[in-house]
């Protein structure tokens, strides 16, 4: 069986835990660096996730900090 690739792990991820997703993302937001938000953001999009829903999910994960 052929090992899966970073990115198809990820998004394994975020479609089992959506408020790790938005978390992620938030913190990711937080510090700053576009080369990781653009990282982040792509597996997003290639889990379906960036909707309105994942980013009112990370606005609340923002107000938590």
């Amino acid at each position: 069986m052929p090992d899966r690739g970073h990115d198809q792990a990820m998004v394994a991820v975020f479609r089992a835990d959506p408020a790790y997703a938005a978390a992620l993302l938030s913190s990711v937001e937080a510090d700053g660096d576009p080369d990781e938000l653009a990282i982040v953001r792509r597996q997003l999009q290639l889990a379906s996730m960036i909707t309105e829903g994942l980013q009112q999910g990370a606005e609340a994960e923002k107000a938590k900090l």
